[in-house]
This record gives C-alpha cells, structure tokens and sequence, in this order.
C-alpha cells in the first residue's frame, strides 16, 4: 500500500480492478510520512486499546474479521483474531486463520531470486531478454530495475474496464500462458523508459516468479518451499491454490450494505495470476516469524538482505520521488519487494497486500526486531474506502503503541 498515509482502499486502487496491485507505491514518502507522524504525536490524543481499535473497526462493519500479531523480544506479546473467519459457518477469526496476503507475497519471490544469485544462476543487472530473449523491449531493462518497480513496465491489472479484469482472473494460467498474458495483456506494456522513474508493476513481478521457478528448476510454488519458505521455517504460508483443502482458511469478502450481512463473498480470483506478485497465503505470526527469519540470516546471506533492503536508484543515480501532498518531493524508498522507512521507533521495512477479499500489511523494525502484522478478511468499495484511512490509522497507533509501551 502507498505509505502516504491516505485511505488504504485508495492507495491498493480497491474502488477498481487493481485490487491485486496490493502494495503499490508502498514506499512513496513513507519516511516523509512517518516523521509527520512522529511530529504530531505530542499534541494527539493517546492511542486506543488494539482491542478497542480493531473491535470499532469490527462493529462499523469494515471488515469481517482481522487478525494480528505483535512480536517483540523474541515472543508474540500479542496474536489475536477479531470476529469472523467465515460469516457462513460462524467461524471466528484466530491467530490460525490462513488468509490470502496479496502483495506482501512480492518479497518472498525477491527473496528466492537472491537465492538464486547466491547459486550463481542470476545477474541482477543482467537484460531480462537474457532470460527470456522474445519479452518485447526485453533488451531495455534489468533484472534489478523489476525488483525495484524502476523498469518502466506497466500493470496487467490496470484493464480498460473492470469486467475485463474480472475474466481474465477467473482463469488457471499454466507458466507459459502465464508468461504470453504479460506480453499481451499489460497495456501499456511500458508507461515509462526503463530506469527513469518508479512505476509499481504487477506485470514485473509476475514475471519475476516466472524467472524464479525457471532458475530453480522447479515450479514456483516447490521452488519456494524449498528456497524460502523452509529455511524461513514457515509452516502456514504458501503459494496457494484453491483447490487445495486448507485448514483454518479464512474466507474473503467485500462490503455491501445491501447485504443483509453487511457483505457477499468477494470475486473469485484464480491465484495463478498474480503469480509471483500476489499469491501466497499465510497468517500474522507467520509474516512477522519471515521478517524475524529474513533480518536474522536464515534466508539470504547478509550480502542479499543489503541489496534487498537498499533503497532502489534510477540510472541517473538518484532515489525516485514523487509530490508529496504539499507539492514538495518525497523519496521513493523501495527495495526488492520491500518498503524502507524511519519513524520515532526506527528504521523499519514493511510491505501491504491487497487482493480480493483481503487486506494485509507487514511492519519490521530493523534494529529493535518488533514485528507488526495483520489481515483483514474483506477488500472495500468506493463507500467503505474512505472510512478504512481513520481505522487502519487507529490500529496502527494501537499496535505501535502496545509493542513499544
């Protein structure tokens, strides 16, 4: 999500097709942001419980159930699951529910293509037509420049109309189908020259998941269970597939207040197309164990997790940036498939997801180690997205201030 700190519905693009862009701008001004923050803390009312937060949020009817965790000094001080995981069964949200994280997913295919740069299989600054010769302009951008949303490459998922959108995703891609639909189906295929300027692209780390599993020689989702997942010692976090019966999966919903609910089951969406960009599952302690695994070795060796965690550059060697809201640039700090940012507490990495019927967001800081995660069974629509800035905002300031009291 973009760390500009506005509704989260608007910075996933939730009131159009683009919910599996997920986390796009997800660095933009994020230290701008969170130093603003910092700022006017002294003069802001003291934050509500996480219960308090997440049970409001509950009862206006933003989301069905939301799950978090809060890990700080080696332990869970806190993991917890707010109402319902299935509002058809009655099942409660818990810590166990498995729930889809969109595009957080964006940072475990980074993590396995420096596994494959540590096995000598990949070139970050290697031409992408060095893997796959036919990509159109293939020849332009680097595998470096994808993990850093810097190619130039634009979003699958921005589709002229939503219901085109739609009936792509209901369909299961095969690699190679997969691999033909970012050729032909991202249009534009570039809405900037390569290495001029930071544009989030789906498009780009689909591929990058394509790329992934051809390296390892194996499909994507073995490729990260071995490369990633397990070294990571995550045990409920997956590339999911629907077909599969999972225990304790969460269902995902969108807002309707025509419902009598207050809800209907969100669009289906085949997790074989957002691929390597926004298809694993996974649950609030296992994204906090990831990062925790990540910063500590057990994944890359120290050399990969700096060039994940640098901020990316443009060929003219400066940060990208973008206006801020009063018109003055703010850098775009992004690594591979990570936000990088600083507040009162620390330098910290961080990444949303969202996807259909599930909002998702992931928060390290480097130094102290306190992990802050959660997942919301429910997207939004054009009423609820302005409502989910002021209640996504209240738990932040909860949890941060539970993990730091």
């Amino acid at each position: 999500m973009e760390k500009v700190q506005q509704s989260p519905a608007a910075d996933a693009g939730l009131s159009r097709r683009g919910l599996i862009a997920g986390a796009a701008g997800l660095a933009a001004a994020v230290s701008a942001a969170a130093g603003a923050r910092a700022a006017a803390a002294p003069e802001a009312a003291a934050p509500m419980s996480v219960d308090a937060a997440v049970g409001q949020m509950v009862s206006d009817k933003l989301t069905p159930g939301l799950q978090v965790a809060i890990f700080r000094k080696g332990a869970f001080s806190l993991s917890k699951g707010y109402g319902f995981a299935n509002l058809e069964t009655g099942t409660p949200m818990s810590p166990a529910s498995v729930q889809h994280i969109g595009s957080i997913s964006k940072q475990f295919t980074a993590a396995g293509l420096m596994k494959m740069r540590e096995q000598g299989k990949l070139d970050l600054d290697a031409k992408f037509s060095t893997y796959y010769p036919d990509f159109p302009r293939g020849g332009d951008i680097t595998i470096r420049e994808m993990l850093t949303h810097t190619s130039g490459l634009g979003n699958y998922t921005d589709t002229k109309t939503r219901d085109i959108f739609y009936d792509r995703a209901r369909h299961d891609y095969p690699s190679p189908e997969l691999y033909t639909a970012m050729k032909t189906e991202t249009d534009p295929e570039f809405v900037a020259e390569p290495g001029t300027a930071w544009n989030y692209s789906n498009s780009a780390f689909v591929l990058l998941g394509l790329l992934f599993e051809k390296l390892a020689g194996e499909p994507y989702a073995l490729a990260l269970r071995h490369q990633v997942l397990d070294p990571a010692g995550l045990a409920l976090t997956a590339d999911d597939d629907l077909s599969e019966v999972v225990p304790n999966r969460a269902s995902g919903y969108t807002p309707d207040a025509k419902a009598p609910s207050g809800y209907i089951n969100a669009a289906y969406i085949s997790m074989t197309y957002p691929g390597g960009a926004g298809a694993l599952r996974s649950t609030c302690e296992d994204l906090c164990r990831w990062h925790q695994a990540l910063l500590a070795g057990k994944v890359v060796n120290a050399e990969s997790l700096k060039l994940m965690t640098t901020p990316g550059r443009l060929k003219d060697g400066t940060i990208p940036s973008r206006k801020g809201k009063d018109g003055k640039p703010v850098d775009i700090k992004y690594g591979f498939g990570l936000g990088i940012g600083e507040d009162a507490h620390g330098a910290f990495i961080e990444h949303g997801g969202g996807i259909f019927g599930f909002l998702s967001e992931v928060k390290t800081y480097v130094d102290s180690r306190v992990g802050l995660a959660r997942i919301q069974n429910c997207d939004a629509n054009e009423a609820s997205a302005p409502k989910l800035g002021p209640a996504w905002k209240a738990i932040d300031e909860a949890m941060a201030a539970a993990a730091f009291a």
